[in-house]
């Protein structure tokens, strides 16, 4: 398991439902010339869990806070339901944690 999914299931384990609003974005990486996450917090998004999916050039990530508005290029929401997600990149424990209360 993954330093990050790790971290993910700590969350999930040990901290209380959240009742607040986060965002779960999408990167479209195709065009871009720096690592996904550094292009993600130099926007100033701060981030639960970063996914990748190297299939359709993306990157996943959940629990963003601190999203500008307008969205960055390249950025777009999530637009599925997180359990729509499970074994493309989620699992079932992070995926209930994700979805929104």
């Amino acid at each position: 398991m993954s330093g990050l999914r790790k971290q993910a299931q700590a969350c999930i384990t040990f901290q209380k439902p959240r009742h607040h609003a986060a965002m779960n974005l999408r990167l479209n990486i195709y065009d871009l010339t720096e690592h996904a996450q550094t292009y993600v917090k130099r926007h100033g998004i701060t981030y639960e869990l970063a996914v990748p999916q190297s299939v359709c050039d993306q990157w996943w990530f959940f629990g963003c806070k601190g999203v500008p508005d307008p969205l960055p290029e390249h950025l777009t929401p999530v637009t599925q339901d997180p359990m729509e997600l499970i074994g493309h990149g989620l699992s079932r424990e992070e995926a209930v944690y994700f979805s929104k209360p």
